[in-house]
């Protein structure tokens, strides 16, 4: 089997690619990767050097007016697929299935700009984003399946589009490459800092108030006109292999998240054995049950207090660790995401294949 598969690579899109493009060649398939974006990174193009792949330059699609960058990237798209000939397109976003492929098209739901504008500013999207919702609402209503990594991110895909066919599987990493060991009393905490959903502005209050220290991965040039207090140590740009010895490290993980339809870095954090605080969301409950700390995503202080009681009560501490990391394994494994996907895959191109042989009878 051959897929074609867009992805971008900025956060969790890239992770959830890297991951899953390994565990489908461990099965056999053969994986061509078409990269829309910026240039890679150093250790980005390390992770990718073993596929087949192509980066192509472009605005993304939550991005401001991105449309003509957009159309010409679905052109490369189409003549790679020409070149290529896939037995599947699976695309990562919604708005490069706007040309016919001729195999079965998956779109993911990793998020959408409508959703996180309705969740994380609490209002409806402006009308400047109609031109999006068109682009997106094209993409999937003409996906033979729509799949999302969490039913709370179905659930919105449900709300603002008519998917015709849907299906969640959940996102997966390999636990062998995570070390829950070497504990320290730090808290760690990454994400994009610009990001309002991922909430690092009340992190940096209720930091205020917490008496041990945090690292937050990235650059403090990232965030704009917050007060940081002095236990708090921007750890700048961080590659794989950083972040992974961050995490062995921190006892806890915090991020106060408004909105995340999965959160690949909460996976990372508790397969490295760390206890998780995460924001009081819908996805969040479902994904870690009673394995995480939910803290309301507009209160410091209590944010604050429950950091401190969680560090302070070690074997609390270690029982949500233990909770999250064995919640991790079982269900959120690269074999568990990949064998959802070789499913899917196979269901589509059995339905591809008798809808042929009807249209030729």
């Amino acid at each position: 089997m051959k897929v074609l598969m867009s992805t971008d690579n900025i956060g969790g899109v890239w992770t959830y690619t890297m991951n899953l493009a390994e565990g489908l060649r461990n099965n056999g398939v053969d994986v061509f990767i078409a990269v829309t974006g910026n240039n890679l990174s150093a250790s980005q193009q390390e992770m990718i050097r073993s596929f087949n792949y192509e980066v192509i330059l472009t605005r993304q699609e939550w991005m401001n007016d991105p449309w003509e960058d957009i159309e010409k990237a679905s052109l490369r798209l189409n003549s790679i697929a020409n070149l290529v000939r896939p037995d599947i397109v699976h695309l990562n976003s919604f708005s490069y299935n706007s040309h016919k492929w001729n195999v079965p098209v998956i779109v993911v739901a990793h998020s959408c700009v409508l959703s996180w504008w309705d969740t994380v500013l609490g209002e409806p999207v402006p009308y400047s984003w109609n031109r999006y919702k068109e682009q997106v609402s094209y993409g999937i209503t003409n996906a033979d399946v729509v799949v999302a990594p969490s039913h709370s991110m179905m659930d919105m895909v449900k709300k603002y589009y008519k998917p015709a066919s849907s299906e969640v599987i959940y996102n997966g990493a390999d636990p062998d490459i995570f070390f829950p060991t070497g504990k320290e009393d730090i808290v760690f905490s990454m994400g994009r800092l610009w990001d309002k959903a991922k909430n690092i502005s009340l992190l940096l209050e209720a930091a205020h108030e917490i008496n041990y220290p945090v690292f937050i991965a990235g650059n403090y040039d990232d965030i704009q006109n917050i007060r940081v207090p002095g236990n708090v140590t921007f750890t700048g740009y961080l590659n794989n292999s950083l972040v992974r010895g961050y995490l062995s490290r921190a006892a806890v993980y915090a991020l106060p998240v408004k909105y995340e339809p999965f959160g690949y870095t909460f996976l990372e954090a508790a397969l490295s054995g760390c206890a998780l605080v995460a924001g009081d969301i819908p996805s969040m409950r479902e994904l870690w049950g009673d394995s995480a700390i939910y803290s309301p995503t507009n209160n410091s202080t209590i944010l604050a207090e429950q950091i401190n009681a969680l560090m302070a009560d070690k074997q609390k501490r270690q029982r949500l660790s233990d909770m999250a990391r064995e919640r991790a394994t079982m269900n959120y494994s690269l074999e568990n995401m990949t064998r959802g996907y070789l499913k899917l895959y196979a269901g589509i191109l059995k339905s591809a294949f008798h809808n042929k042989n009807k249209i030729e009878v």
